[in-house]
C-alpha cells in the first residue's frame, strides 16, 4: 500500500515538473519570435487580417491590390502556401487524405476571362455572375467551383473543392484588399548646433598691442603740450668733412624750437658764424691745444 502511494506521489511530482518545463519552453519560444529588429517587432500597424503573419503580409506587398479572405473557410486551417511576385500572387490551402479538398485565390495583372471551361474546353463560357460590381464567370463542375472576374486590369480567381460553409462565388464577394504592415522608420538624429569660434581675445590683442607700441614710438614730451610726431632719425654719411653726422630733423613745437643733442655739436664744428648773446657775430677760432676749445673774442664794429 505504501509503495503504491509513493509511486502516485512520484508521478504527480513528475507531472508538475513537466508542466513547468513546458510553460517555460513556450515562453522562451515566444520571446525568440519577437526578437527586436524583426519585422514583427517594429511594425507600426499590422495587416488587416489576423490569420496572416506580418512576414507573410509583407511578402504580398505588390504594385496592385491583393485580394484575400477575411477568414479561413472550413475545413482549412493555418497559413496557406504563398507564392508569386511582380504581377502575380497565389494563396493555396489543401487538405490531404481523402477527396480532393483545396482552396486557391489568385491575381494576375493583364489576365483575361477564360473562353472555355478548364474541365472541358469544348464548353464555352460566358459572363453569368457579378463579383463586387464587376462582370464574372461562375463555373461549377464535379472537380471544382471556379469564379473569374477582372478588376483594375487584374484577373482574379477563386477556385475551390469540397469547401464547407460557403462557395467560391460567395467567398469572392467577401474578399478585401490586403493592407501590408507599415514599418516605422526612425527619425534621424538632430545634429547639435555648430559652435562659433571665440575671436574676441585675438581681435583685442591685435587692436591694443600693436597700437600701444606705435604710440610709444612717436610721442615726444615737449613740456606738457600736445605730443609731436617725428620719424625715427636714421644716421647719414658725413657731409661736412669734419666726421660728424648730418643735422637731425627739427620739428617746430607749439612753444619753441625743438632740436636733438647732436645738432648742437654739429653747429660748433662748422665754420659758419654763431650768433652771440649781443646779436653780433665774430669769426670762429681754432681749438686750443689744452683741450679747452680756445676763447672767442667779440668784434664790435
Amino acid at each position: 500500500m505504501l509503495t503504491r502511494t509513493a509511486s502516485r506521489i512520484s508521478r504527480f511530482i513528475l507531472l508538475v515538473v513537466a508542466s513547468l518545463l513546458l510553460v517555460t519552453f513556450t515562453g522562451a519560444v515566444g520571446q525568440v519570435a519577437a526578437v527586436p529588429g524583426s519585422v514583427d517587432a517594429v511594425a507600426l500597424r499590422a495587416q488587416n487580417v489576423d490569420w496572416m503573419t506580418t512576414d507573410e503580409a509583407t511578402s504580398l506587398d505588390m504594385s496592385f491590390p491583393v485580394l484575400i479572405p477575411t477568414w479561413i473557410p472550413a475545413p482549412f486551417s493555418g497559413s496557406p502556401a504563398i507564392s508569386g511576385g511582380g504581377e502575380y500572387y497565389s494563396l493555396y490551402w489543401v487538405n490531404y487524405g481523402g477527396a480532393p479538398t483545396f482552396l486557391q485565390v489568385t491575381g494576375e495583372v493583364g489576365g483575361s476571362l477564360p473562353a472555355g471551361s478548364p474541365a472541358d474546353l469544348n464548353v464555352e463560357l460566358a459572363v453569368n455572375a457579378s463579383v463586387q460590381g464587376y462582370e464574372a464567370i461562375h463555373d461549377v463542375t464535379g472537380i471544382y467551383d471556379n469564379v473569374w472576374w477582372v478588376a483594375g486590369g487584374v484577373l482574379y480567381t477563386v477556385s475551390s473543392n469540397n469547401m464547407t460553409g460557403t462557395d467560391s462565388l460567395s467567398l469572392a464577394n467577401s474578399l478585401i484588399p490586403l493592407e501590408p504592415p507599415v514599418v516605422e522608420e526612425p527619425d534621424p538624429p538632430t545634429p547639435p548646433p555648430a559652435e562659433e569660434p571665440d575671436v574676441t581675445g585675438s581681435e583685442s590683442e591685435a587692436e591694443t598691442g600693436t597700437g600701444s607700441v606705435l604710440e610709444q614710438s612717436i610721442e615726444i614730451d615737449n613740456g606738457g603740450d600736445e605730443p609731436v610726431e617725428t620719424p625715427t632719425a636714421v644716421p647719414d654719411e658725413p657731409t661736412d668733412g669734419v666726421g660728424g653726422n648730418a643735422e637731425s630733423t627739427v620739428v617746430p613745437g607749439p612753444t619753441g624750437t625743438a632740436s636733438t643733442s647732436n645738432s648742437i655739436a654739429n653747429s660748433l664744428s662748422r665754420s659758419a658764424p654763431v650768433a652771440l648773446s649781443d646779436g653780433t657775430a665774430g669769426p670762429a677760432l681754432p681749438s686750443g691745444g689744452d683741450g679747452t676749445g680756445g676763447i672767442r673774442q667779440v668784434a664790435i664794429p
